[in-house]
């Protein structure tokens, strides 16, 4: 397959999660490991909305900016991390954290491969911004 027809590894997935969020909160608060609740809808909707929005980002990233996604995608370890915590915090299950965690170790792996990814170096005949 050449490199230009690849789509991002996990976008897709991501903006299944964000739809799965906003159109049905009682299961994804189910698989979120939390009690289903108004206040936990409410919550997943949100949440939804901001894998959407972390989702479309990482596209936009990936089609005009892509050596830009060795930053970008480190930075999303904080999500599924601080979901874990928040899953514990507000009662939900350890297999509901564990699942964030899951998703963290998918992400540092992303991260992992962009850093080692050649094709996402910078080229050298662009200017530094501290020369």
């Amino acid at each position: 397959m050449r490199r230009e027809n690849c789509k991002p590894p996990g976008i897709v997935e991501l903006i299944a999660l964000a739809v799965l969020c906003v159109a049905t909160p009682d299961f994804a608060a189910e698989m979120y490991g939390l009690p289903i609740s108004d206040t936990a809808k409410g919550w997943m909707a949100a949440t939804g909305l901001r894998d959407g929005g972390l989702g479309v980002t990482a596209i936009a990233l990936f089609l005009l900016d892509r050596p830009a996604l060795r930053i970008f995608v480190p930075t999303l370890l904080v999500v599924p991390l601080g979901d874990a915590v928040v899953t514990l915090q507000f009662g939900g299950s350890a297999i509901g954290a564990a699942t964030h965690c899951l998703g963290a170790v998918a992400i540092l792996l992303l991260a992992i491969f962009a850093w080692l990814d050649s094709t996402l170096d910078r080229t050298s005949g662009k200017k530094s911004r501290t020369a």
